[in-house]
């Protein structure tokens, strides 16, 4: 089974030709394997790899249980799938690639391409219908079709909920943007939480939420114990039993946080599916008391750990009807054995996960939001009277400020009307007041300008939707968030466990850095001279080897920095802490100051020595308030100055946003090599000159 396309190449996968056939000839087909169901089954243990199984035939042991909780419903799915059920050919979709979930989506697609030719011409030998063939190319296309590189991508571990959940993703309605899932199993009696095995996947799928189902009837024996004895615990022994079980969580937690901050999606079981006897009985009440306490704390781990976001089963469940109406079952009586069981539970929490994904797609790449005052923060209009004000809304707000985010107003008012001893917010919240009665499109363009960030930096919150479709459409990039609209504020709740927020001193000060930095640039403005007029910021700057203190800095750095940034390699914080541990590498961090007031530290340069006689710049990231200033070539001669004996190397990798970074090693006078990337500093070569308008 191949594991490794970057090592053989990927090809982009297509399906072979197949002709259009009636749905009169997929019901034959359909009829046809209903009458050799047996025989189905028995072909696809033939075909071993090249059958569903993916794998050589079960031993005798397994033989049994694959074929009646896989095998025989998969065949029974099929029938249905060619039928014409749209819920049958979903989940056919779904468990169909079963043993290849831990594969990324794409190499899944390759190993059902090498196979499928050769089970689909043994099928049609079996059946004996001449439509077969087109049949099931037809019914297997959407597992080949090539999907957009720009699809959500879900990294899901946990059991057979999460199948369940699968199911119903959006994932093979648009192909183009199909929510592309790969499935860590953990399952009691299967495999272990294995965090070498999740930070493999984790690095594979490159993932843009990872749901973490731990609780789960069949996932942890300590918790299904637990479940079981519910009933006949007391509180303090339920709490203790619920510690033990919290600290596997928590374990799991801390092992993919380490190696990714990508924001976590944790279940709080609803425990569902049910068993028989509890579909008709009333839930005990230690049942309850224990999915309460479950609630409870993992609320509170959540709260208490960084971009991790607490899906709560229970309150899910709640508009079906709670556990019993979320555990009914979809598929009839004759798919009883089948190791999927597909419950209303599934879809709504399935939406829950879609929800979620649409607000991290909203805010990835967000840095600021514009922010229309009346009838957004507050009912009503200030400038007529009273009003009723949202302060749930403005403390939001705040929070966002308070992690990063940088507010601008964004108001048709006149800035005399405003109240702002009224409100949860302060004039200093918001890093640019643009509160006036010019057109919206007008004041956003500028502001976008004055804080030399790019339009898809920014959302829009704003009531009125004509001012929003006007500056959609006029300021391209710039995203809108409809007031009215609850999805608006979860996903502004949602940005707060972002990797784009950080609850950091750095993010604290980021709205008066840039308030400062648009300040710095209308005192550019003048036509003086360039050096005169940069000497005239005063500018210090100072240059040293990276400490353990710097690692959240260096992490903003490098996971957010587009723009100047020579390699957009986007590290972990595990990859970040192993340079810093390293003996072969050398973080370097470069802080400027002005008269306006301190930047902090802006710049991040990784060095590798591990080859004798060389030194290779394997980063060089900037922040993009630091541009402009020549900061970058200050930077350069003093690393290159301290080795001179070493070769120099730096490497250059364009994106379709890192043109600043172009000129770095040219402009420090480093001599291109012949792939156009690798750039080379000579030991008799001319250090990078260190701009004279620095003070110190």
């Amino acid at each position: 089974m191949p594991t490794d396309t970057a090592a053989r190449g990927r090809t982009t996968t297509t399906t072979a030709r197949f002709a259009q056939i009636s749905d009169e000839e997929r019901r034959a087909v359909a009829a046809a394997v209903d009458r050799r169901i047996d025989e189905v089954v028995a072909v696809w243990l033939e075909l071993g790899e090249s059958g569903p199984l993916y794998a050589a035939a079960p031993t005798a042991e397994w033989s049994d249980v694959i074929i009646e909780g896989y095998l025989t419903p998969l065949a029974l799915l099929l029938r249905d799938s060619l039928n014409g059920s749209a819920l049958h050919r979903s989940l056919y979709l779904d468990v169909r690639p079963w043993n290849l979930q831990e594969l990324a989506p794409p190499d899944r697609a390759d190993v059902m391409a090498e196979h499928l030719p050769t089970e689909t011409a043994a099928l049609a030998c079996l059946l004996e219908h001449p439509a077969t063939a087109d049949a099931l190319m037809e019914l297997h296309e959407p597992l080949l079709a090539p999907t957009g590189d720009d699809a959500p991508r879900l990294l899901m571990i946990g059991d057979c909920i999460m199948p369940e959940i699968r199911l119903f993703l959006p994932a093979y309605r648009d192909p183009e943007r199909a929510i592309q899932s790969t499935h860590v199993q953990f399952h009691a009696n299967f495999k272990g939480f294995n965090p070498e095995a999740v930070a493999t996947q984790i690095e594979l799928t490159r993932p843009a939420l990872i749901g973490l189902s731990l609780l789960s009837p069949n996932a942890t024996p300590a918790y299904a114990a637990l479940r079981n004895d519910a009933r006949s615990l007391s509180q303090s022994e339920l709490r203790e039993r619920v510690a033990f079980c919290l600290d596997q969580l928590e374990s799991a937690v801390a092992a993919i946080r380490a190696v990714t901050d990508v924001p976590i999606l944790v279940h709080s079981p609803a425990a569902i599916p049910l068993t028989r006897r509890e579909r008709f009985l009333p839930t005990p009440r230690g049942v309850k008391r224990l999915i309460g306490t479950l609630r409870a704390e993992i609320a509170r781990l959540v709260s208490a750990t960084d971009n991790v976001i607490h899906l709560d089963e229970t309150e899910v469940i709640k508009p079906i009807g709670g556990r019993k109406a979320a555990a009914k079952r979809l598929l009839s009586a004759s798919y009883r054995e089948a190791w999927f069981h597909p419950m209303r539970f599934g879809p709504v929490v399935a939406q829950e996960y879609v929800d979620v994904l649409q607000s991290i797609e909203l805010v990835g790449s967000a840095k600021a939001l514009f922010v229309d005052f009346d009838n957004t923060l507050w009912d009503g209009v200030m400038g007529d009277g009273p009003v009723v004000h949202n302060f749930q809304a403005q403390e939001l707000l705040k929070e966002l400020r308070e992690a990063g985010v940088l507010l601008v107003a964004l108001s048709k008012n006149d800035p005399a009307n405003i109240r702002w001893e009224e409100m949860r917010l302060a004039p200093e919240d918001f890093v640019l007041h643009k509160i006036s009665w010019r057109p919206k499109p007008e004041a956003a363009a500028e502001a976008i300008h004055e804080l030399d960030l790019g339009a898809n930096a920014f959302l829009l919150l704003d009531d009125n939707p004509a001012e929003r479709a006007l500056v959609e459409e006029n300021v391209l990039g710039v995203r809108a968030l409809d007031p009215a609209d609850p999805f608006a504020w979860r996903t502004l709740r949602r940005w707060l466990d972002s990797p784009s927020t950080k609850r950091t001193p750095e993010a604290m000060k980021r709205t008066e850095i840039y308030r400062e930095a648009a300040e710095r640039r209308r005192a550019l403005s003048g036509g003086i001279d360039y050096g005169t007029m940069l000497a005239s910021l005063e500018l210090v700057a100072t240059v040293r080897e990276a400490s353990e203190a710097d690692l959240e800095r260096i992490l903003e750095l490098v996971q957010r920095t587009n723009q100047f940034n020579t390699s957009t390699r986007r590290r972990s914080r595990s990859e970040v802490v192993a340079l810093l541990e390293s003996a072969d590498h050398e973080v370097i961090v470069a802080g400027l100051k002005d008269r306006f007031g301190d930047l902090g530290i802006v710049g991040v340069a990784i060095v590798d020595y591990s080859k004798d006689g060389f030194a290779d710049i394997d980063s060089f990231v900037m922040s993009c308030r630091a541009m402009g200033f020549g900061l970058e070539y200050l930077l350069l001669n003093q690393l290159t100055s301290t080795r001179p004996e070493l070769v120099w190397t730096g490497r250059f990798i364009r994106t379709d946003r890192n043109g600043p970074a172009a000129e770095l090693f040219p402009g420090a006078g480093f001599a291109a090599g012949a792939d156009g990337e690798l750039w080379t500093l000579a030991p008799d070569a001319e250090r990078p000159q260190r701009p004279s308008w620095f003070t110190a």
